[in-house]
């Protein structure tokens, strides 16, 4: 285990380790919305929630175990930015013979209702 020192600089502590040094890039114009993260809103669906994709013929369901906050694919400057959820697949949900788990925009999500209507 690698312990620092409050004297010793982060460039030393991990030149140890003989890590890449990791660089920043740009992105072509890809910028976070400005004054991030104070102007965005919250996820709709928190960590834990039971949701399904709009209802089709065979929608999935499942329940949300990771959310990011990216450029909407909608949009072909990516200027604009929303909420994508990480849905793990109940085992009952159509694809789950060959998906467990799958990336859903939010404004494809739904909660899932607890009764069938």
């Amino acid at each position: 285990m690698v312990m620092a020192t409050p004297s010793e600089q982060p460039e030393s502590q991990f030149s140890r380790l003989n890590l890449p040094m990791l660089q920043a890039k740009e992105f072509g114009g890809l910028a976070l919305p400005a004054d991030f993260p104070n102007t965005i809103s919250l996820p709709k669906y928190p960590v834990g929630s039971r949701c399904r994709w709009i209802p089709t013929p065979a929608t999935d369901w499942g329940i949300v175990i990771g959310q990011t906050y990216i450029p909407s694919r909608a949009e072909a400057a990516l200027t604009q930015w929303a909420w994508s959820y990480l849905l793990l697949l109940d085992a009952d949900s159509p694809s789950r013979q060959w998906l467990v788990a799958d990336w859903v925009d939010e404004a494809d999500l739904e909660f899932f209702p607890t009764q069938p209507s």
